[in-house]
């Protein structure tokens, strides 16, 4: 029983989703709270829309950061995998 690894499609998810963190790193999705918090300060409503804000700029920056780490892992499995099928390869051929 085995399985098989498409490594050009490792590479192709991870160049997806580097290309995804990077986007979404460089997005202000905050904005449009900031602006609320801005228009109406000292409610309750600039409160929420300020904690909002933080929230958004927190979540987005950790999913930007975790999609191009999660980009890394699949560029180094491909890597690894296609290292191992060469010293197998290399080794049956030594064996045989």
């Amino acid at each position: 029983m085995g399985f098989t690894v498409v490594t050009d499609a490792l590479r192709k998810a991870a160049r997806t989703a580097r290309t995804a963190g990077e986007g979404a790193g460089a997005v202000n999705v905050a904005a449009e709270a900031d602006q609320i918090a801005a228009a109406m300060p000292g409610g309750a409503a600039a409160a929420a829309a300020a904690k909002l804000a933080g929230h958004w700029k927190s979540s987005v920056s950790s999913w930007a950061t975790d999609v191009q780490s999660h980009a890394k892992r699949l560029e180094e499995s491909a890597a690894l995998y296609e290292k191992k099928d060469t010293q197998a390869r290399d080794d049956m051929r030594q064996a045989f």
